[in-house]
């Protein structure tokens, strides 16, 4: 694929805010000029953007949904090269929408193009114009983008920003406990994380892998007979297994096996 030019992700917005703040300002002084009184001084500064706030909002909802199904249609078709000009013909989003609703779109673009370290920055600035509540699943997507940067310092940290007591994200727990382990850190936190991990994904042939995962940590931390006991769920959880859930068993067998005959 030949190199592409990527703009700053907050350049590829027209925020209207910025838009409102020069026409408050324009109308505030031309109102003053005019000797306006408070009141119809009032209606000349906020009656516009509020009335053109309450007709652009319908309007930005319907684009961002036809956005969302054209955005999704060209990435499961395959159509990487239609990415960025689909964003860029977003005009009307790109001027009224806001900026954590639009640009983690463009975030999530910017990877799909490799383009870790604009997809990095596009999360960035939408978790910081984020509101309370939407914060957990930015983090979640920032940390991806970090992840495939090769960032795991700062991957690990916004993993586990993104959960908490009432949000476990399987796949992400055991994200945490690879990080954890890869970047030197407590193994036992480690094995926490991924035994939540095999709990939220019981019944789920994901939970069969990471209870091999799960296996293999055990073993490192010399606990063999709790490993023997998960390497027993685990091959019954993955009796029906794909290719990818046959590795991990034959690698937590291995793992198990080799342990075994040291001790």
């Amino acid at each position: 694929m030949a190199p592409i030019s990527v703009p700053a992700p907050r350049l590829t917005l027209w925020p209207k805010r910025v838009a409102y703040a020069v026409y408050v300002c324009v109308a505030f002084v031309l109102g003053m000029r005019w000797g306006l009184q408070r009141m119809p001084l009032f209606i000349l500064v906020a009656g516009p953007p509020v009335m053109l706030d309450l007709i652009l909002r319908p309007l930005v909802n319907g684009q961002l949904k036809t956005f969302d199904r054209q955005l999704m249609a060209s990435l499961q078709a395959g159509e990487q090269g239609k990415l960025l000009p689909l964003y860029q013909a977003q005009r009307l989003l790109r001027f009224a929408c806001p900026s954590y609703d639009l640009l983690p779109k463009l975030g999530l673009i910017y990877s799909k193009l490799g383009e870790h370290q604009a997809a990095i920055a596009a999360f960035r600035d939408a978790l910081e114009e984020a509101p309370r509540g939407r914060g957990q699943l930015l983090s979640h997507q920032l940390a991806d983008a970090l992840y495939a940067a090769k960032d795991f310092e700062q991957a690990e940290a916004y993993y586990r920003a993104s959960q908490d007591e009432n949000s476990i994200n399987a796949g992400v727990r055991a994200r945490i406990a690879r990080l954890t382990l890869e970047r030197g850190g407590d193994a036992e936190e480690a094995e926490q994380f991924m035994r939540q991990a095999v709990e939220s994904a019981k019944g789920q042939t994901s939970g069969g892998r990471f209870r091999c995962q799960l296996v293999m940590m055990l073993v490192e931390n010399n606990k063999l007979e709790d490993a023997q006991w998960h390497l027993a769920l685990a091959e019954e959880e993955l009796k029906d297994c794909n290719l990818e859930g046959e590795a991990e068993l034959k690698k937590a067998r291995q793992a198990l096996s080799d342990a075994k005959a040291e001790s």
